[in-house]
Order: structure tokens, then sequence, then C-alpha cells
């Protein structure tokens, strides 16, 4: 149950790989390209931007708020939800996401055409994943309701909030979440810059 202008396409693997295909091909703004390993979920979002390349970095940090947002709607016992510089979403110390974002070459274009923003998030623990922190998994942190339905949901939900707030108010509070997460790299003061 997505809301507008998001819909879902499945894939196979490699939910980023195939986003970054369709929006070179002929994909649709708003589609969001999902994996089909209920262990690890991807998830990729095709979007078309409305400014400068440069500007559209900060699609990742409004991408990473957007789940760790969704993850706190479904976290047990107010687990603590952190950052790790530049692409990381750590839970309780160990890492269980990450975030990417894909854009095309520079051309004479104003406008990029096309962006990806893609995410990871390790859901289950498996065999395949048995070199892992078992506490990098959800499953492990007692997340039973992060079902990879109920994710995709929430996190379709809170990224287009993200998204109108950044285009209505600028980045200044979504700046401020992102810091205010920030746990790695630890003892150092870091700052958002949304032109780099």
């Amino acid at each position: 149950d997505l809301p507008p202008p998001f819909s879902a396409r499945w894939v196979a693997a490699d939910a980023f790989g195939a986003a970054r295909s369709l929006a070179m091909g002929d994909g649709e703004p708003g589609t969001l390209v999902l994996g089909e390993d209920d262990a690890l979920l991807e998830l990729a979002v095709v979007l078309e931007p409305d400014r400068p390349a440069a500007d559209c970095f900060a699609v990742l940090p409004l991408a990473m708020l957007a789940l760790a947002d969704a993850l706190a709607g479904v976290a047990p016992d107010a687990k603590p939800l952190g950052f790790a510089w530049p692409s990381g979403l750590i839970l309780d110390g160990a890492t269980v996401a990450r975030a990417r974002l894909a854009l095309p070459k520079p051309g004479p274009e104003k406008l990029p055409l096309w962006l990806v923003v893609g995410l990871e998030l390790r859901l289950r623990f498996t065999a395949e994943s048995a070199d892992e922190q078992p506490r990098g998994v959800l499953d492990m942190a007692g997340f039973t309701d992060a079902t990879a339905a109920a994710m995709v949901e929430a996190f379709a939900n809170r990224f287009l909030d993200r998204v109108q707030d950044w285009q209505a108010e600028g980045l200044g509070s979504a700046a401020a979440a992102f810091q205010e997460r920030l746990v790695e790299p630890a003892g150092e003061t870091a700052g958002i810059d949304p032109l780099t």
C-alpha cells in the first residue's frame, strides 16, 4: 500500500542495479524496485531531480532518515538507532543497513536526467549471513514486526514526508536530525554541506 507517486516493481536480486537500468531507460519516476530476498530487504527508488546534481546528494541522508523513522515505528524497547558516516544505519551498536546513491555522468543538461537512491536492510539471520554479527540483523534484535512489506510501506511514507519538507523548507531540519543520530566516527564533529 504505497502513497502516490510510488509504484512497486519486484526483481530477483540487485534492486539498486535494476533501478539504475530502469532510470537510464524509460523507467517512471517513483518506481520503487524491491528485491525478492526475504532476509535482506533491498529497495531502490527511481527519482527525477528538480535541482542540480550537487544538491541531489541530499537525497542520501533523507533516505537514511526515512528508514530510521520507519524502523523507530516498530522498534522494541526504544532501541537506539544511529548513523555511521556516510551511509550506514546502526542499531544498538551494529550496522543493519546501508544506503547508496547513483546519478548519471554530467552532461549538457542543467538538471540530472535521473537519480536512484537504494537501501539494504538485513531483516533475518540466515546461514548465508553467518559471518555477520547476529545483533546486526533485525530479528535478532527483537524487531518481530519489521516485515519487508511493513518496512517498504513505512519507508515510502516517511521518505515522501522528508522530501516534501526539504522542498518546502530546505535541508536545515533534516541536516539537524541526521547530525543528532550521527554516532560514527565517534568523537568527531561533523557538518552537512548540501553542495557536497
